[in-house]
């Protein structure tokens, strides 16, 4: 029993240190394309968003769950998350900011905008 435990936490670890890579290559990727600089950002298991962004630290935190989704739903929450930090809501500016750098973003915010339940 202690191994299959064992087994189970070491492949948990490898997959949130795989979603951390992933996430650290697109932060870096889009943080210049869209004029922002995120001091920190980080990975928790959180029970209602996809992830969240504190314009005023420049901090983002985004959800473990989000490494179940296709790479293409991943790319879409940096984005979505990293627009925050050039304007707070959903407002006229965050719809420019994410029609003008990801087309077909809306298509895909759709697509996961069911509870999270659904992925975990």
């Amino acid at each position: 029993m202690k191994h299959a435990v064992f087994r189970r936490d070491l492949e948990e670890s490898q997959e949130r240190k795989r979603l951390h890579d992933r996430i650290a290559r697109l932060v870096d990727k889009w943080s210049p394309i869209l004029g922002v600089h995120v001091q920190h950002w980080d990975l928790r298991k959180m029970k209602k968003y996809w992830g969240s962004a504190n314009r005023s630290i420049g901090h983002t935190t985004f959800n473990t769950d989000i490494g179940k989704l296709a790479p293409k739903y991943v790319e879409y929450l940096v984005v979505h998350e990293l627009a925050h930090h050039r304007t707070d809501g959903h407002d006229p500016t965050f719809f420019k900011l994410m029609d003008q750098n990801l087309p077909g973003w809306r298509k895909l915010q759709a697509q996961i905008e069911e509870p999270l339940t659904r992925y975990s």
